[in-house]
């Protein structure tokens, strides 16, 4: 497999429902004008398993072991809805 037959960001109706639906739990919060913390772990955890779908037939790609590349999407994923749900709430304050 060479690096050009990889791509991340190819999406199917699930993905784009994972995907969208992690950043609607990290902004919503803000435009109902309430706290939601656990909008951010809800976020990580959709905008993880989106990204885990995508590379689940590449492991090999990464050059990382099996464990560290799930970390890392769902770290990637925390990330993410942490930078959303703060500009949200930045943007609304």
């Amino acid at each position: 497999m060479t690096r050009d037959d990889f791509h991340l960001w190819k999406t199917d109706l699930l993905g784009a429902l994972l995907l969208y639906g992690g950043f609607a739990f990290a902004l919503v919060p803000a435009f109902l004008g309430r706290s939601f913390p656990l909008g951010i772990l809800a976020g990580a955890v959709m905008v993880g398993c989106f990204f885990l779908r995508n590379v689940k037939d590449h492991f090999g790609f990464f050059e990382l072991p099996r464990y560290a590349v799930i970390i890392n999407c769902y770290l990637g994923g925390l990330i993410i809805s942490a930078i959303w749900y703060g500009l949200s709430q930045w943007m609304l304050s």
